[in-house]
């Protein structure tokens, strides 16, 4: 006779350990992806010379207010195409 036999609810309790350490994992690597794509709106944005609005602490703020969908909007709107036309 085992344990296995002696504590019914012990291979539950493994799988539920397991499960919450994948989940732990999974939202780790959603974090850091986060906050990379925060570092990099906000490191681009501040050697910009040019951005859509012409106020970079308007958009600085709308990277760090709004996590995660901050740098999205940014990267996807907020950069001007001046820097662009100029280069040209």
């Amino acid at each position: 006779m085992g344990w296995e036999t002696t504590f019914p609810a012990a291979e539950a309790g493994i799988a539920i350990g397991i499960v919450w350490i994948i989940s732990l994992l999974i939202i780790a690597v959603i974090s850091l992806l986060s906050l990379g794509l925060m570092i990099w709106a906000l490191v681009d944005v501040l050697r910009r010379e040019n951005v859509r609005g012409d106020n970079k602490i308007i958009w600085v703020l709308v990277i760090l207010l709004a996590s995660v969908i901050g740098p999205i909007i940014y990267l996807a709107i907020g950069r001007s195409d001046k820097n662009k036309r100029e280069g040209q």
